[in-house]
């Protein structure tokens, strides 16, 4: 897949409709039960009813488990390849089945997302504006103003079935500060670009690990087909014609 050429940030999460009580000794038993099937994940913290499972590698975090109130997420950045992040999930989401016992009622969501940041020297707004919505009414009113543009992050949401039980969400965020605009010196922070995908309905028809690989499949298939041609490698190739 033309995705595995990036190093993307690979997130999935599980949210419930309602906060649900978390113990520490629950939590405890479950990420006892992950560092036995995964013993690179070694370190445990607890911050403000977040309970953290972390896994290093030299020195920084490789891949990370959050557990709350509102849900669970598993986290692994860089990503090295799809299918570690595809047996990352596929290893985990059955002991939260098992410990965490999530009832179907509670489920608001299942996602996967991938996310991805270009390093730019330049306004990330304009270069987005210019390079991906360049033949848009958005552009044009840009160039008609005659102004800088300060701002420029689109946001797109799509239905990907009939009845709506699966959906994908694209966002581009941009960093160009006041300062950056005002001096044209500018640090080269990422343009973050992420894309995901959910089930939204009928959570519970399945197991966890099912709906998961369901829907880790169809991000993967989404953000290939329809994100790397057309967006990513676009913005890549106007990164390198800018020279920044």
């Amino acid at each position: 897949m033309r995705l595995d050429e990036y190093r993307p940030v690979f997130n999935t999460s599980l949210r419930f409709r309602h906060p649900v009580e978390i113990d520490e000794p629950r939590v405890l038993v479950f990420f006892d039960a992950v560092t036995k099937q995964a013993s690179g994940f070694s370190e445990y913290r607890k911050a403000k009813g977040d309970f953290h499972l972390v896994e290093r590698e030299e020195g920084d975090i490789r891949r990370q488990m959050m557990v709350n109130s509102d849900g669970v997420v598993i986290a692994v950045a860089p990503l090295l390849s799809l299918s570690s992040a595809r047996e990352t999930g596929c290893l985990l989401y059955p002991l939260v089945s098992q410990h965490l016992e999530p009832s179907p009622l509670l489920m608001q969501h299942l996602d996967v997302s991938l996310r991805f940041g270009f390093p730019y020297k330049g306004s990330h707004d304009a270069l987005v504006l210019t390079e991906l919505f360049g033949g848009s009414a958005y552009a044009e009113t840009a160039r008609l103003a005659g102004g800088s543009v300060r701002g420029f992050e689109p946001h797109l949401s799509l239905a990907l079935t009939a009845d709506h039980s699966m959906v994908a969400l694209i966002e581009i965020k941009t960093q160009t500060t006041d300062r950056e605009m005002q001096s044209g010196v500018f640090d080269g922070d990422e343009i973050r670009v992420e894309c995901g995908v959910g089930k939204v309905k009928n959570l519970g028809q399945q197991s966890l690990l099912e709906t998961f690989c369901a829907v880790f499949d169809q991000a993967a298939d989404f953000v290939d087909r329809c994100l790397v041609e057309p967006l990513l490698e676009k913005l890549r190739a106007a990164s390198t014609q800018r020279g920044a």
